[in-house]
Order: C-alpha cells, then sequence, then structure tokens
C-alpha cells in the first residue's frame, strides 16, 4: 500500500545469504518531495530485476575508495583552498554526506564565508 512504503527499501536475499552488492531502492517521491501519482524510484544492483519498460535511465556509478593514503592526503586537503578556488565534496572524509557537507562548509570558509 502506497502510505505504508518507506523512502529506503532494502532487498535480501535471506537470512545468512551474503551478495556481493547491496540491492536498495529509494523512493524519490519521498526523498525529493516529487508531487506526483508516479512513483519514481532508484534502484542499487538489481538492474536485471526490473522491467526495461520502466527504466528511465541507467547511470553506473562507484564509491570513492578509501585508502590509507587517501586518508593521510586529506589532512593537506586546506592547502587547496585558498580564496580563489575550492574544492568539496563527499571524497574528502569517508564518502558520506555529511562528509561533503563539512568540506563544503570548509570551501566557503577559505572565501571569508562563515555560518
Amino acid at each position: 500500500r502506497r502510505g505504508e512504503r518507506a523512502a529506503w527499501n532494502y532487498q535480501s536475499p535471506g537470512c545468512g545469504v551474503h551478495t556481493p552488492l547491496p540491492s536498495v531502492t529509494y523512493s524519490m517521491n519521498r526523498l525529493q518531495g516529487i508531487n506526483s501519482s508516479d512513483e519514481w524510484c532508484l534502484t542499487l544492483n538489481r538492474t536485471p530485476e526490473i522491467d526495461p519498460h520502466r527504466v528511465t535511465r541507467v547511470i553506473s556509478y562507484a564509491h570513492p575508495r578509501m585508502t590509507l593514503e587517501t586518508l593521510a592526503a586529506q589532512a593537506r586537503l586546506h592547502e587547496l583552498n585558498h580564496g580563489r578556488t575550492a574544492f568539496a565534496g563527499a571524497w574528502q572524509g569517508f564518502g558520506f554526506h555529511e562528509d561533503g557537507i563539512r568540506s563544503g562548509v570548509a570551501a566557503a570558509r577559505s572565501f571569508g564565508v562563515s555560518w
């Protein structure tokens, strides 16, 4: 039922069954406030199970790979943001949304903006 749907839905193949990639579907209507009679979903790692006629677009993404070297280099990122050019992104942390926000605030600070 439409009113009982969650914004994030994880599909498991079963207890104790391990898969190499997670399968998650996001309700874009709920997450992005889309007011539509159509349900817009973003699904990760289940493309073969979806009716191709219902697919609007297929995009391949890769999560940033964090290594000890990248984590060490992050300590020097502040050297890149110096008032004329600034860089921001979740890759400046562990790849989470909060890391993107934190790095955006740091980039703004390099331009003299503070909150």
